[in-house]
């Protein structure tokens, strides 16, 4: 087996277009849900959705167990919230502003895998994410100060349940995981 090399320039590359990719997205979904509404765009949105999985679905040769299956509606229903949550805040508060707000989900996950997944969490990573913490705290103030309104501080508030709910749903992806290997174990020793 080959193990490639990957050097922190390549890393940081990955990063920045993931970045500049999701953030188009949101810029895409903020436009829409400006010009249709919330409910028409997520309509679209879970449509094509839809369409996409449904296409990945029907290349495999067997349906996933029924604890993945229940995974999964979970996950999907988690999800139908926080794009509701995300997008009506996006609708209300510069963008700018609403991606580094939800940039506090992967620093909730964190949490939430020591906390669920036993998974330990070393210094370097705590000290990164109390200050990741501070700097969504000065984005949340610095609005507050700034009295952009009440529908700019609801919408901020939207943004950070529906990154809650994005953090929970990494968690889910993460038991999903769990599980789908733990089947590829079982079915191997038979």
């Amino acid at each position: 087996m080959i193990h490639a090399r990957h050097t922190p320039l390549t890393a940081f590359l990955v990063g920045m277009i993931g970045i500049a990719t999701f953030s188009g997205m949101d810029a895409v979904m903020k436009g829409l849900v400006i010009a249709l509404g919330i409910y028409a765009t997520m309509v679209w949105r879970m449509l094509a959705g839809v369409v996409m999985a449904g296409a990945l679905f029907a290349t495999r040769p067997n349906w996933p167990s029924r604890d993945v299956m229940r995974i999964h509606l979970y996950r999907g229903a988690l999800t139908t919230v926080m794009a509701l949550l995300f997008f009506w805040g996006i609708a209300r508060v510069p963008l700018a502003q609403a991606i580094a707000l939800a940039f506090i989900a992967p620093l909730i996950a964190l949490i939430l895998a020591a906390f669920f997944l036993h998974e330990k969490i070393g210094p370097r990573t705590i000290a990164a994410s109390l200050v990741a913490f501070a700097g969504v705290a000065v984005i949340f103030v610095g609005q507050a100060r700034a009295d952009l309104g009440d529908e700019a501080l609801l919408g901020s508030i939207a943004i950070l349940v529906s990154a809650v709910c994005y953090a929970v749903n990494i968690i889910l992806m993460r038991r999903q995981r769990w599980l789908r290997d733990r089947s590829k174990l079982l079915f191997s020793r038979t």
